[in-house]
């Protein structure tokens, strides 16, 4: 890949951005979700929360196979953290079926045959949550160091 435009950055730091405060928002609005929304609103706050956490380890495990995938590495080249490695351990390694990212797959983002009407979510975020959340902080400390 050829040296991105400050332009290009700029829209990828967007994206990031985005994928962050709505993952913070929607993290927030959940635990009150059961006590002022119905149902359907509570499964779309929930499920949305989801696709950001999906989004998110998605864009910091720098996942490249595709070439207009956003990823960590275009974002902060020289960043590097335990947590990257936690997270792509916490996302995607153990038995597919049994990783956050499968069940997120084929369970929300997709329309397979995996899927039903409900679902609890519970170990996934309890999964990824503490390290997406950690590893959102120290990318915002490396970034203001670096005079962002």
């Amino acid at each position: 890949m050829s040296k991105p435009s400050p332009e290009e950055q700029e829209e990828w730091w967007k994206v990031y951005n985005y994928e962050v405060g709505m993952f913070q928002h929607l993290q927030s609005t959940s635990g009150l979700s059961s006590l002022i929304f119905q149902q359907g609103i509570q499964n779309a706050i929930l499920e949305s929360l989801l696709l950001h956490v999906r989004n998110l380890s998605e864009i910091m495990i720098s996942d490249d196979r595709r070439d207009d995938n956003l990823t960590l590495k275009m974002l902060v080249p020289n960043f590097d953290s335990a947590k990257t490695k936690e997270l792509k351990q916490a996302y995607c390694n153990g038995r597919p079926e049994h990783t956050p990212k499968w069940i997120i797959d084929k369970k929300l983002a997709h329309p397979t045959t995996k899927r039903t009407d409900h679902y609890d979510w519970g170990a996934v975020l309890n999964r990824m949550v503490p390290v997406l959340t950690k590893l959102i902080q120290q990318i915002d400390e490396h970034t203001k160091a670096l005079g962002g």
